[in-house]
């Protein structure tokens, strides 16, 4: 079981002065790293099994593009021996992080116990709010601790390409590394819009936690080997513009964590060992966007969201959705958007036309 966030009294006031409590389920964290690990020894029968492929084929198949098409599943099968190492080290990477958020919400409740009965026993109200102010700061030092004891994690055996990261905004510890073998983009014209493609074979893997003024406590973990690729479509129909993209993959991948802050609140996690394949829509008029969208999957997956608040964009978001996979399965989901200053101008529009219509209307009689 999870951390249970105090209660207390005291706990309640001081986090009116700062919530430092991590949002993320350290429980959901560890899970996630043992699936890594899991991932990891059927990434490794599957190399051996690929690699006896090439063989085969080296032998069945004996001239020049027999040859060519053995090189390639010979360096395929290199790559793919080489994931499980790199899925045990973001295995480890979220256990780091799952560890952490125990270790900051055992210290909350320590602080909290420790004091709880001095703030109960103070006679006056100032008192008590000076009293939880103190408290709030020695919260907020535990998780400044915590947060500088993630970036001293180091990470070795992913790529040479990789490397660790601390953001500029707050204390961040992040780590990425990808493997692609092959990608191929194209774009083109698509039903009258314009389109554009993507398919990608490979690895990659990311990992990011720490602390700031914005999010307190957050991290994010993801992961994924296998085939993905996506086709994207925009267009317009009058005065409504129209978006939509499709997405597939097959292989393994996954993600979890989640922040909260003056912007809104959002959790998110994801672990799928099969395929899926996502289609969305969207259309937009007068500064509302209403999109949606609908998936398809066939493996052993997890997947649950929501969210509400001020998106990057400018507008205001509320949306959610999940699904549950064993064998065939499917989802879906909502997004609604809003742009206050394009909502203003439709409105303002919508008036003028209204008055513009009145005066016609009037010199009618």
């Amino acid at each position: 079981m999870p951390v249970a966030e105090p209660t207390d009294p005291l706990y309640v006031a001081a986090k009116g002065w700062y919530d430092g409590w991590p949002k993320d389920n350290e429980e959901t964290a560890w899970q996630l790293g043992l699936t890594w690990a899991q991932a990891g020894e059927k990434m490794a029968t599957a190399g051996t099994t690929l690699g006896q492929v090439g063989q085969t084929v080296t032998t069945a198949w004996a001239d020049p593009a027999g040859a060519a098409a053995a090189g390639k599943i010979s360096a395929h099968a290199q790559q793919v021996a080489g994931l499980p190492d790199k899925l045990q080290t973001v295995g480890m990477l979220v256990d780091t992080y799952a560890t952490a958020l125990m270790n900051t919400k055992n210290e909350i409740v320590q602080t909290i116990q420790s004091n709880s009965g001095i703030y109960a026993s103070l006679p006056y109200d100032w008192l008590k709010s000076a009293f939880a102010l103190n408290v709030s700061s020695s919260i907020r030092t535990a998780v400044d601790k915590e947060a500088g004891e993630l970036q001293k994690v180091k990470v070795q055996g992913l790529n040479a390409s990789a490397k660790p990261s601390i953001a500029k905004d707050g204390k961040e510890f992040s780590y990425k590394g990808e493997a692609n073998l092959e990608k191929a983009t194209g774009q083109g014209q698509v039903l009258g819009g314009t389109g554009s493609w993507e398919l990608t074979t490979g690895a990659n893997g990311s990992v990011s936690a720490g602390a700031n003024t914005q999010k307190g406590l957050y991290a994010k973990a993801e992961a994924g080997a296998g085939v993905s690729g996506n086709l994207a479509l925009a267009g317009t129909a009058g005065p409504v513009a129209l978006g939509g993209k499709v997405d597939g993959f097959y292989g393994l991948k996954g993600s979890a964590g989640g922040n909260v802050s003056l912007q809104g609140a959002q959790v998110k996690a994801d672990v799928l060992l099969g395929g899926k394949v996502t289609a969305r829509g969207q259309a937009s008029y007068g500064g509302v966007t209403v999109g949606g969208y609908v998936e398809g999957s066939a493996g052993i997956g997890a997947k649950a969201e929501w969210g509400i608040g001020k998106g990057e964009d400018g507008k205001y978001h509320f949306g959610g959705g999940g699904n549950l996979t064993a064998g065939p399965g499917g989802g879906g989901g909502f997004d609604i958007a809003v742009d206050p200053a394009e909502v203003g101008k439709s409105i303002s529009q919508a008036e003028e036309s209204i008055g513009n219509y009145g005066k016609r209307l009037a010199g009618g009689f």
